[in-house]
């Protein structure tokens, strides 16, 4: 059965791992934020209904395959898409200021704050 898990980090550092039937966020913490003062607050995991991670899906691949939204380094305020199936890893990273990374972060943030 393939398993497929995507990870995220945000534009300010924030990382999230999608599974099926989870979304796990892991905020940076002070010490390794650019700022050294920003957190992004609490580690959580919590649940995701069907069609949240349908959506979601459906933002990261949107991102992947509009080639005109990837940048060749990890900058602030960029995002960082990585997509593993059966071991097999692929990463993008999208431009700051593209559709792509706010409808990914908008989103990412919503589910985050639903399962608070």
């Amino acid at each position: 059965m393939e398993t497929t898990i995507y990870r995220y980090s945000d534009g300010s550092g924030n990382s999230y791992v999608i599974r099926g039937n989870s979304i796990e966020y892991i905020p940076v913490q002070p010490s390794f934020s650019s700022s050294g003062i920003y957190s992004g607050g609490e580690r959580s995991v919590t649940g995701i209904m069907k069609a949240d991670y349908k959506r979601l899906v459906s933002l990261f691949e949107r991102a992947i395959e509009n080639t005109s939204v990837h940048i060749g380094e990890r900058r602030m305020g960029s995002g960082y898409i990585e997509k593993e199936t059966d071991g097999r890893r692929f990463n993008i990273i999208v431009e700051p200021d593209s559709n792509a990374r706010h409808e990914i972060e908008d989103m990412l943030r919503k589910l985050v704050a639903k399962g608070l």
